[in-house]
């Protein structure tokens, strides 16, 4: 494996860690009636009068990252697929000509 691939696989971690963050926001608000039956039923504190707890938060941010990891390392999404395309969009490399 060259430092090539290994700075590749830290990009695509870190895209996936920053793209989780608002997807997990948002199915953490979807599942609000969830997480309220789980405070009638077991009893633990997982609404506030601002919302759900930092927990509920943080359960939803695991099982995101969690499941785009998954697809990442099962090889369901390519690494070309999350990056530009550099041939697509006429990008050569910093020493290249451009035409003129």
């Amino acid at each position: 494996m060259t430092m090539k691939d290994r700075l590749k696989g830290v990009g695509i971690a870190l895209i996936i860690c920053l793209v989780s963050a608002p997807v997990a926001v948002v199915i953490t608000i979807a599942l609000l009636p969830l997480w309220s039956w789980l405070e009638a039923t077991l009893k633990i504190e997982s609404l506030g009068h601002s919302g759900p707890a930092e927990w509920c938060y943080l359960v939803s941010y695991l099982a995101v990252l969690g499941c785009a990891t998954w697809l990442w390392w099962s090889g369901s999404i390519n690494y070309n697929e999350l990056m530009f395309n550099q041939q697509a969009i006429g990008y050569h490399g910093p020493c290249a000509t451009r035409p003129h």
